[in-house]
């Protein structure tokens, strides 16, 4: 297997969760974005000597994929911020659901009636987005 080289960005229950998971197969992981840099500092150290932590654009431009795992709000704030996607894979876990799981939020905030995963790929055009995740609780990943 060829460890890949894997940018968290949101780490969160689900980017925390999953990254772990990936640095313990072996795969380099940069954890990003927390509002508490001493999580990000304790996720790497937890998830062993493949996880590292940085900025939300270290984490993109020294990885070959990226996981989008950062709340619905932000979203495109986030994808404004940390450059260029182009020719990255991402995988997105973000959901369009409300935080108590009422309604979709993406069809009543931005009248766009299409996927999360879709508006990434309309804001990052030259990336190849996969929407995964987003449908399992964190509970299960941890």
């Amino acid at each position: 297997m060829k460890a890949m080289r894997i940018g968290i960005v949101g780490s969160g229950n689900m980017g925390g969760g999953l990254g772990r998971l990936w640095a313990k197969a072996g795969h380099q992981v940069i954890f990003s974005y927390s509002r508490d840099d001493d999580k990000l500092h304790q996720l790497a150290r937890l998830a062993g000597e493949t996880a590292d932590f940085g900025t939300p654009t270290e984490a993109v431009t020294q990885s070959e994929v990226i996981l989008l795992a950062v709340g619905f709000s932000v979203l495109e704030d986030v994808l404004r911020d940390v450059g260029s996607l182009d020719g990255k894979i991402v995988i997105t876990c973000v959901s369009g659901l409300q935080p108590d799981f009422t309604g979709q939020t993406i069809g009543l905030a931005t009248e766009l009636k299409i996927s999360v995963a879709e508006r990434i790929q309309q804001l990052a055009p030259h990336a190849k987005v996969v929407e995964a995740f987003n449908i399992t609780f964190a509970e299960v990943i941890a």
